[in-house]
C-alpha cells in the first residue's frame, strides 16, 4: 500500500506574485553566493548536454541540483547562513532525486519520437505524392519543390516544437516541488512526483500568475542585456521554496541531510 500524500494548499491567485517577493527576499541574504551556485549549476548543465549518450539523461540534473538550492533557501529561511556546498546536497542521495526526474527524461524521449514521427510522416507522405512524381518527370522545377518542401517542413517542426516545448514545460512545472519534498520532507520519490503533480495542478491560478509575472521580469531583463538574468533566475529558485513551503505549511522540514 502506497504512502497517503501530505495535506496542501489550494491558494488565492496573487499568492503565485508573493513567491516571487518571497524569493527575492531570499536572494537579498546572500545575493553573490547565489548568483555564484546558480552559474555553476548553469556551467554543469550546459556541459552534460554536449556528452554524447548522457545529454538524453541531462534532465535529471534538475531535481538533483534543484534539491541543493531548497536546502539552502531552507537554511535562509529559517536564519541559517546559505553555504556552496548545499547546492551538491542532493548528490549526498541522489537515487530518490534521479527517480523523481524520470518523468522529464520520458517527455524527452516522447518529444524527440514525436518530432521524427511527424517529418517522416511528412516527407513519406510527399515522396508519393503528385508533386513528386511530376518532378521524377521533369514537369516541375525543382527550385519550385524545395522551397515548397523547405517552407512545409519548417511550418511543421515549429508547430511540433511548440507543442512539445508546452508539454515540457508542463511537466518541469508539475515536477517543480519534487525534489524540496524529497530533500526537505523526506517523501518517497513516487509520493514526492504525485503530491507535487497534483499540489501544482490544484493550484494552476496562483501558478499562471506566477508564469506572467515571471515571464515579464524576463522581459525587463532582456533590456539589461540579460545581465538582469543574473538576478532572476536566483529569484525564481528561492520563489520555488517559498511556494513549497506555502501550498505545504504542514510538512515537517529536515535541514539535515
Amino acid at each position: 500500500m502506497s504512502a497517503p500524500l501530505p495535506a496542501y494548499r489550494v491558494l488565492p491567485p496573487e499568492r503565485g506574485y508573493e513567491w516571487l517577493v518571497q524569493g527575492f527576499r531570499l536572494f537579498q541574504r546572500q545575493p553573490m553566493l547565489w548568483i555564484v551556485m546558480v552559474l555553476v549549476w548553469g556551467f554543469l548543465a550546459v556541459v552534460v548536454m554536449f556528452v554524447p549518450v548522457v545529454s538524453i539523461a541531462s534532465p535529471l540534473l534538475m531535481p538533483l541540483m534543484l534539491a541543493g538550492l531548497m536546502v539552502g533557501s531552507a537554511h535562509l529561511a529559517h536564519g541559517r547562513p546559505m553555504e556552496f556546498g548545499h547546492l551538491f546536497t542532493g548528490f549526498h542521495k541522489p537515487i530518490p532525486l534521479l527517480m523523481a526526474g524520470l518523468p522529464l527524461v520520458l517527455t524527452q524521449i516522447v518529444i524527440g519520437l514525436l518530432l521524427a514521427g511527424v517529418l517522416l510522416t511528412f516527407l513519406g507522405g510527399w515522396l508519393f505524392s503528385s508533386d513528386f512524381q511530376l518532378l521524377l518527370a521533369g514537369k516541375r522545377d525543382i527550385v519550385e519543390v524545395l522551397y515548397e518542401i523547405g517552407f512545409a517542413s519548417l511550418y511543421t517542426l515549429l508547430m511540433t516544437t511548440l507543442v512539445g516545448t508546452l508539454l515540457y514545460m508542463v511537466v518541469w512545472f508539475g515536477l517543480c516541488l519534487a525534489p524540496a519534498l524529497i530533500i526537505l520532507g523526506r517523501l518517497e520519490p513516487g509520493v514526492a512526483v504525485k503530491a507535487s503533480f497534483r499540489a501544482v495542478f490544484a493550484n494552476w491560478l496562483p501558478w499562471t500568475i506566477y508564469g506572467i509575472a515571471s515571464l515579464l521580469l524576463v522581459l525587463l531583463s532582456l533590456l539589461t542585456l540579460g545581465l538582469g538574468l543574473l538576478v532572476l533566475y536566483p529569484v525564481t529558485f528561492a520563489s520555488f521554496y517559498a511556494a513549497y513551503r506555502d501550498i505545504f505549511p504542514e510538512l515537517p522540514e529536515y535541514l539535515e541531510s
